[in-house]
């Protein structure tokens, strides 16, 4: 090999090392991302799990208020009740 040679090819394996080093650290950086948006995604999961069991409870409440209005069994009186409802249907769906 000529000494020409032996230039170009240190020459490619110095940018053969490089890329190798800028392929490695953009890979590193996707499996971070990856990471962050799957711990993000599990805490979205458990912010819409509780999210439902709040609606679920909240209309549960206004049902069992306005079976309570509607039977008169209600040892409150009717505007306690009605006030009742009127706070927990505040609860978007």
């Amino acid at each position: 090999m000529t000494q020409a040679q032996l230039k170009d090819a240190q020459h490619d394996a110095e940018v053969m090392g490089v890329a190798r080093d800028e392929a490695s650290n953009a890979a590193k950086e996707a499996d971070r991302k990856h990471k962050a948006s799957e711990a993000e995604l599990l805490q979205l999961q458990a912010d819409l799990a509780s999210s439902e069991r709040a609606r679920k409870t909240a209309q549960s409440e206004r049902d069992d208020l306005l079976e309570e209005l509607n039977t008169g069994s209600s040892t409150r009186s009717d505007q306690s009740v009605i006030q009742s409802i009127g706070n927990c249907c505040k609860v978007k769906t």
